[in-house]
């Protein structure tokens, strides 16, 4: 991993924090313009960062510089997938040049580790949790310009993290996207590739269900 910081400034969006690695305690950090942000349709594998380069880059190091970041406002998304949540993320960047991110993986890796904070499975120190999601927070929230605030379209599995994202700042604002069930249905049964897609989330959709109370009769294997 990189020592230092060479040539990456975290407090503007020109660098972006792809991956957070728990057990290296390492950011994966690319290069980033306006241009290919617009041009990533997701922030995950499929990233259409401008060149190969890159940094691995200890936590350790990026703490204090971290420290110096402001959370700003933002626009989140929230939705539970496949009912037109990109496409009004794609829109609002069409009508007004804020600078949209979506689905970056970071969030969706916070969102995992959170179903897991009390049971003695998890992989993260429940104490050290809030600490992970405030550096995504300066993160995902810097700005290219003091007037037009990021747009942050989560995963569709992060629904649990709007609580606490929402919290950070007084003047964030949310968009809650979705459609009737039955038409969700019909998108995700109709094909085999979207039925291995219901059975990947199933543990963790469930799982958020019963947390809030209900489904608790629930079993998968029926």
């Amino acid at each position: 991993p990189t020592q230092g910081l060479p040539q990456v400034r975290l407090d503007t969006p020109d660098w972006f924090c792809q991956q957070l690695d728990l057990p290296t305690r390492r950011f994966l950090l690319r290069p980033m313009t306006a241009d290919s942000y617009r041009r990533s349709l997701f922030l995950d594998d499929r990233i259409a960062a401008p060149s190969a380069e890159q940094q691995i880059v200890a936590m350790e190091v990026c703490r204090e510089p971290l420290a110096e970041v402001e959370v700003l406002p933002a626009l989140w998304v929230f939705h539970h997938g496949h009912c037109g949540s990109t496409y009004l993320s794609r829109m609002l960047a069409q009508l007004s040049p804020l600078l949209a991110l979506r689905d970056p993986k970071t969030l969706r890796a916070l969102a995992v580790f959170q179903r897991d904070l009390e049971s003695p499975l998890s992989l993260m120190d429940p104490t050290a949790y809030a600490g992970h999601l405030a550096q995504q927070l300066r993160l995902l929230t810097r700005r290219y310009a003091p007037s037009l605030p990021t747009l942050v379209k989560a995963t569709s599995d992060c629904g649990g993290l709007a609580g606490p994202l929402l919290a950070s700042h007084p003047e964030h604002r949310a968009l809650r996207v979705g459609i009737p069930l039955e038409s969700y249905l019909q998108t995700m049964l109709r094909s085999e590739l979207r039925r291995q897609e219901l059975y990947h989330f199933s543990q963790t959709r469930l799982a958020d269900l019963q947390a809030l109370g209900l489904g608790q009769s629930v079993r998968l294997y029926q």
